[in-house]
C-alpha cells in the first residue's frame, strides 16, 4: 500500500475534516472516495436497520433497480404485462 502526503493549509484541513465528519467517515476514508470516486450505497430498512453495500453504483434509483430485479420479475415478466406493453 502507498501513503499520498499532500501539502494543504489549515482552512483546507478543517473543511476536509469537517467534510468527512458530515460523511461519517475517516479523513483517509473521504478522500479516498474523492479520490476515486467510489462511496458505498446504504440502504435503511423500515425498522431502521443500515446496509451499506460497497459494490452498487451511487445512483440509488439505478442500484435500487439492480437490487430489485430479481423480486421484481415475477411482476414484470408475466403474460399480462407482455400483452399490456403490446397495446401502448
Amino acid at each position: 500500500m502507498a501513503v499520498l502526503e499532500i501539502e494543504i493549509g489549515i482552512d483546507e484541513q478543517t473543511r476536509i475534516q469537517r467534510d468527512a465528519e458530515h460523511a461519517g467517515v475517516s479523513v483517509s476514508e473521504w478522500a479516498r472516495r474523492r479520490l476515486f470516486g467510489t462511496s458505498p450505497v446504504t440502504f435503511t430498512t423500515d425498522d431502521g436497520e443500515v446496509y451499506e453495500i460497497p459494490d452498487l453504483p451511487e445512483d440509488l434509483g439505478r442500484a435500487t433497480a439492480i437490487a430489485s430485479e430479481q423480486t421484481l420479475r415475477k411482476f414484470w415478466d408475466t403474460p399480462e404485462a407482455e400483452a399490456a406493453w403490446r397495446n401502448i
